[in-house]
């Protein structure tokens, strides 16, 4: 096309490839014809894991009508901007893509996959649209460029090391309504090294015991959260007692697995689900006859 690039297009609208000639800038367009098929092709899907270490491209536009983006292993690429079509950011999409520095997300998107932007040491921001209801696991773990996130107000449910060892990630604002699927999405960042020892909060989620638990330790969460982390107390022998307040909804899984000598357990009836394996191998949980277990008013 007159941007020097060339099209290779397998079936469906399926890019296979493209020799872009040493270009360093390009836009993906939305039709191209296809001389083996004979014909114009609409483009949907892209993989660009091709293009590996030895392109040169660095800025890659795409168009409203690109469904589908792969660009992972492309460490050259520094600038993306993804067009309304794109409803997912998929799994490994752009891990290891470590000079990736602006990439814009539109509104169309609303999960962000496992891995999606793993190792994409050069991201310094990165803006998450109101529509996004996923972070998945590992989704940007080792972005150690990352100073700051936002997580939307949209009910986001954030799944385990989603941020893990962000190093320079300072600064995290959690609204009410996220749901944290375990005490490693924040694990290796500044913000959770700059917290002190014993509990700590992510917005108004009991996100982890920070430290060693002293042995007969009783916790009170306190007023006004409204979930425990997946894995929040996992190990945590040292715990005896602990009293969730009224408002609590949510218990994630294996929140107090492992917490061998957790006898006493207020649970209120605010709490509506309790996740996998949440009391297992606790002496509460031990102390339970056979049959229907309930913890709360949830079985």
């Amino acid at each position: 096309d007159e941007q020097g690039v060339e099209y290779v297009v397998g079936p469906m609208g399926y890019f296979v490839g493209l020799d872009v000639n040493h270009s360093k800038d390009i836009s993906i367009p939305s039709v191209v014809y296809s001389e083996m098929h004979q014909m114009y092709q609409h483009i949907s899907q892209f993989d660009g894991t091709f293009l590996g270490s030895s392109s040169d491209l660095t800025s890659i536009i795409f168009t409203n009508a690109m469904e589908s983006v792969n660009l992972e292993y492309c460490p050259n690429v520094t600038t993306v901007k993804l067009g309304k079509g794109i409803k997912e950011i998929e799994q490994n999409t752009f891990a290891n893509c470590t000079s990736l520095e602006t990439i814009s997300l539109p509104n169309s998107v609303t999960a962000i996959g496992h891995y999606a932007f793993s190792s994409c040491a050069g991201l310094k921001s990165i803006t998450i649209p109101a529509s996004v209801t996923v972070i998945g696991n590992s989704a940007f773990q080792g972005c150690s460029g990352l100073t700051s996130i936002a997580i939307p107000d949209s009910e986001v449910s954030i799944a385990t090391m989603a941020f893990q060892d962000c190093t320079t990630l300072a600064s995290i604002t959690i609204p009410d309504s996220t749901i944290i699927g375990g005490n490693k999405v924040f694990l290796g960042t500044a913000w959770y090294n700059n917290q002190s020892d014993g509990m700590v909060y992510a917005g108004k989620v009991a996100y982890c015991y920070k430290g060693t638990m002293p042995s007969g330790t009783t916790i009170s969460l306190k007023e006004g959260t409204l979930g425990i982390a997946g894995g929040a107390f996992l190990g945590c022998t040292g715990l005896t007692s602990i009293i969730i307040p009224n408002g609590v909804t949510q218990i994630g899984t294996s929140a107090f697995e492992g917490c061998a000598n957790l006898t006493s357990i207020t649970i209120p009836g605010s709490v509506n689900k309790i996740g996998n394996k949440a009391f297992l191998e606790t002496a509460w949980y031990n102390n339970q006859g056979d049959g229907i277990v309930y913890a709360g008013k949830v079985a």
